[in-house]
Order: structure tokens, then C-alpha cells, then sequence
């Protein structure tokens, strides 16, 4: 699949053929129909602040939103075809284990079509 991936800031996005990810236990993989920039990802890709990423390269985006197409073992509350939207629960950012974070710790939504990996339940529910 094609995505658009960051290593450092001189480098930017680049777009890249990288595999599509297998769902494992109790995640979800998404078909994304759309992915915001978020003004994060601005400072990220500019330079100005790339320290929460947690891997690189990385494919950014953490702002998503599509369509459920395959299950991963444990995944309860969820059928194919549901139509989700992707939260990054930050605050308060001293807590946040960015390795967790779509976008940041593994990869996001900046590909079409784009299929990721999300865990379910949040770690903030378990």
C-alpha cells in the first residue's frame, strides 16, 4: 500500500510502499476515508517538534476516520463495516504513553487506501 511517511524533517513526507498491517490481538484494521492534519503534524514535519514519535519512519495522521474491514482476535463492540472515527486522547501529556498513539507510536492514517492498526478497548478503558 502507499503511504506518506516521516523520517526527519528534511526529508518531509514522502510517499512510500510500505506492507498492509495484519490486525493482532484486540485490534482493528481501517479502510480510512479521511485524515486531518492536525497542526501537531505541522510541527512534526517542519522540525519543530518530532520528540513524541516513538518510531520512525512513521506514517503520520492520528486525526481518522473510516471503515472497519478486518477484526483481530478479542475485538468485542465492533462488526466489519462499522464506521468509526479515531481518538488521541492527550491530556494530560505528562501521562500519555505516546507508543500508543495512532500517528505517533504506530502508524496513521496518511495513505489512501490505507489500512491500520488501532487497539480496542483504549488502554484508557482497560
Amino acid at each position: 500500500m502507499k503511504a506518506f511517511q516521516y523520517q526527519d524533517s528534511q526529508m518531509g513526507l514522502e510517499l512510500r510502499e510500505i506492507p498492509v498491517p495484519e490486525p493482532g490481538n484486540q485490534q482493528v484494521q481501517l479502510e480510512v476515508k479521511a485524515a486531518g492534519m492536525c497542526h501537531s503534524d505541522c510541527h512534526i514535519v517542519s522540525g519543530t517538534s518530532d520528540a513524541w514519535l516513538t518510531k520512525k519512519p512513521i506514517t503520520l495522521g492520528h486525526e481518522v476516520a473510516g471503515i472497519i474491514t478486518k477484526l483481530g482476535p478479542e475485538v468485542t463492540g465492533f462488526k466489519l463495516g462499522d464506521r468509526v472515527a479515531v481518538s488521541q486522547v492527550c491530556h494530560p501529556v505528562e501521562e500519555r504513553d505516546w507508543s500508543l498513539g495512532i500517528g505517533l507510536g504506530f502508524d496513521g492514517g496518511y495513505g489512501r487506501p490505507l489500512s491500520l492498526l488501532m487497539h480496542w478497548p483504549p488502554p484508557t478503558m482497560l
